[in-house]
């Protein structure tokens, strides 16, 4: 019985991924959860374990493929054991006409070029997976020149050695001749999915983008004040500006949106991605349902979110069912700029760094501690005012921190 190996769903917004190792080869016995193949998608490696113990009998997509979600990728098969099979493989020859009839061609006949073949079913599957054709395959190690597993890979093999050769004659393009003295960097793996995902944002989402610029000397005040406090997480930004985003939801509903071309929907869940960056990759983990939960909640499930990402240890789970997406850019010293929304979703906002500026409050100057915020949205779901509104009322939450600890919980 073959058993398949699939594309597992990472996340709504992630249609394709890239094979990036498999760990076996076609032929190979695999046991029941030992990792078979590594995919990779903008978001995280998905490593697929073996449902089943077996032979993994067939390799459809190669290292470097890209991948839809829920593509099969191979077959396992239960069955191991080698049962020949008495295979017919014929060369029809051709034959040319005279005036008195047709005429057979000088050499062997027909009958002695077809001939029958022992070949046994993995063989064929390994053959097949690999794109071998048999009748080039010569007479096999086995009982009366049947044809192995072993024999088609060893034929494989010396195919491989043949294109590596081939590979080094060949010249290079045009384009890497011309970049001989820089670096190369290709669009494969998760470069690839990212840059087609964000290409295909640019062209069919129509962002506006607001820019405010937020008082948040009373917040910092806060946070410093509870940086000792005992069986407290260490606290930043980002919790309180998930919850600001909760509030502006209340006044403006379809910031926390999925739109599609004829609709989008209003979600009930708050689920917010935190765009962070792991060893030059982009990576968006998902703390979910940030509405019923508190500060410290809200802190602690993003360090241990972080954690994983930076030891790669991160689940589809984790990247799941975002609904708005925060880029916190505090750490680059970046005063401005905007980001890219992440279709489905309908905003993402994007946080600059804190500076001490000088502010004039009723007439007179004071330096204050300010965060310039740009807020993307998709113009199909929040056109200005809505977005104006949700915009302000998150400034307002994150100016009075007494308020956003009051009213949301």
């Amino acid at each position: 019985m073959l058993y398949e190996i699939k594309v597992p769903e990472t996340g709504f917004s992630v249609t394709q991924g890239t094979v990036v190792k498999w760990h076996f080869r076609v032929g190979d016995r695999v046991s029941k959860d030992d990792t078979v193949v590594s995919v990779e998608t903008e978001k995280i490696s998905v490593e697929i374990p073996a449902a089943v113990s077996g032979i993994l009998s067939e390799i459809r997509y190669d290292v470097g493929s890209l991948v839809q979600v829920g593509a099969v990728l191979g077959c396992i098969s239960d069955d191991e054991a080698e049962v020949v099979l008495d295979e017919a493989i014929e060369k029809p020859v051709s034959v040319r006409r005279t005036g008195e009839g047709l005429e057979m061609p000088e050499g062997p006949s027909f009958a002695q070029e077809g001939r029958r073949r022992s070949i046994t079913p993995l063989a064929r599957n390994v053959a097949r997976a690999l794109n071998i054709d048999l009748e080039r395959v010569a007479e096999g190690i086995g009982p009366k020149g049947r044809i192995t597993k072993a024999d088609v890979l060893k034929f494989a093999e010396s195919m491989r050695s043949d294109r590596e050769v081939e590979q080094e004659k060949s010249p290079v393009t045009v384009m890497e001749e011309a970049s001989k003295d820089g670096e190369v960097i290709k669009l494969t793996g998760w470069r690839k999915v990212i840059a087609d995902k964000m290409t295909a944002s640019w062209k069919e989402t129509p962002m506006i983008c607001q820019s405010i610029v937020i008082d948040v000397t009373e917040l910092t005040d806060f946070i410093s004040s509870l940086k000792d406090t005992k069986n407290l997480p260490r606290l930043t930004y980002l919790p309180f500006l998930m919850k600001a985003v909760q509030a502006g939801i209340r006044i403006t509903p379809e910031v926390n949106a999925y739109c599609y071309p004829d609709r989008f929907i209003i979600q009930k869940n708050l689920n917010v991605g935190v765009a962070i960056d792991v060893q030059g990759k982009l990576i968006v983990p998902v703390v979910k349902h940030v509405h019923e939960k508190s500060i410290i909640q809200i802190s602690e499930e993003l360090k241990e979110l972080i954690e994983k990402a930076r030891n790669g240890k991160l689940e589809p789970k984790d990247v799941q069912d975002g609904t708005i997406t925060i880029s916190n850019m505090g750490v680059t010293g970046i005063d401005g700029g905007f980001s890219m929304i992440l279709p489905p979703q309908t905003a993402i906002i994007c946080a600059f760094t804190v500076r001490e500026v000088p502010v004039v409050i009723n007439g007179s100057i004071a330096i204050r501690k300010c965060m310039g915020v740009s807020i993307s949205y998709d113009h199909r779901a929040v056109q200005g005012a809505p977005g104006a509104r949700f915009s302000k009322e998150f400034q307002l939450r994150l100016e009075d921190v007494k308020s956003l600890l009051l009213t949301l919980r």
